[in-house]
């Protein structure tokens, strides 16, 4: 049967379908260009997992949370300040220092990232990330676009021959198929292009399936202690995964629509001092500890 002689809705269950089809075999085929053994990460900075799942909005999300726990910022709603017996150290990472000079003076969390200096900490990520294949490189960028083309003009070619095809015929109640086109599109061009490579969402699964007791923890971490758990638990799992009330209120602070703002060439679309495996392990993932992370958290068990 000639799919372009199916009416409305049978033709919006067909697309709907297909489109479900398409965007299905791009994740299998991106997947499968990106495949490769996981690498061995050390566990040594959680703002590193933080920039591979979200970029530095992510770490920067993450740093400001850490920063309020440990005391040294103070946030009354979405005003961020510093304490004023505080200052950066160097042998702190840079994005700490970077965001601690910047709340010198108050600002709104959520306003911040546009102004504050984040380059030379998301240089060094980035740089780390590309070396591990963790994040595209301009290569997987261009396969990417390639990937996302092909099957973009695919569905749009199909919705606008029904289009045609409708309107030869007298027929102009073509408005939803309109609507599930540009929706089709906008959840292929998310897939297809953004996200960190097939090498970095296994080692994100890994590192979630590591610190998986520290998530369930939640409800019984307190505020204000100033231990790498906060830190681990909003750079693995996001700002979103801190309990309710007892910290500070991350709407407020990241509204939704600071989600758009990314610098920094990270993956996208959240830690304080350097942390050994040791320690790591005793956060949330139980059991021994080799050197690293990947493959299955090769070296450290759970």
């Amino acid at each position: 049967m000639n799919p372009f002689d199916l009416h409305g809705p049978e033709f919006l269950f067909f697309y709907f379908v297909l489109s479900g089809v398409v965007i299905l075999a791009v994740i299998w085929i991106r997947d499968w260009m990106e495949s490769g053994p996981t690498p061995q990460v050390d566990l040594d900075d959680p703002y590193f997992f933080a920039y591979v799942r979200g970029g530095m909005t992510e770490v920067y999300r993450a740093a400001i949370i850490v920063l309020i726990d440990r005391g040294w910022l103070i946030a009354t709603g979405d005003i961020v300040s510093r304490r004023d017996d505080i200052e950066p150290k160097p042998e702190q990472p840079a994005v700490e220092q970077e965001v601690l000079a910047y709340f010198n003076a108050p600002h709104a969390a959520y306003e911040a990232l546009q102004h504050c200096d984040l380059r030379a900490a998301a240089s060094a990520y980035e740089l780390h990330a590309l070396e591990l294949d963790l994040i595209p490189d301009e290569r997987c960028k261009r396969l990417r676009t390639f990937l996302f083309g092909i099957a973009a003009c695919g569905l749009v070619g199909m919705s606008l021959v029904k289009i045609a095809v409708a309107l030869s015929r007298g027929r102009t109640n073509i408005l939803f198929l309109i609507v599930l086109t540009v929706i089709a599109q906008i959840v292929l061009w998310q897939i297809a292009l953004l996200g960190p490579t097939a090498k970095g969402k296994a080692l994100l699964r890994d590192i979630r399936t590591l610190f998986s007791d520290l998530k369930s923890r939640r409800p019984f971490l307190r505020p204000g202690a100033g231990t790498k758990e906060i830190a681990w638990l909003v750079s693995v799992f996001g700002v979103l995964s801190l309990p309710d009330g007892a910290f500070p209120d991350v709407k407020a602070l990241f509204p939704k629509s600071s989600s758009q703002i990314n610098i920094g060439g990270g993956s996208g679309v959240s830690c304080g001092a350097a942390t050994s495996c040791g320690s790591a392990s005793s956060c949330g993932g139980g059991g021994g500890c080799g050197g690293g992370c990947g493959g299955g958290c090769g070296g450290c068990g759970s």
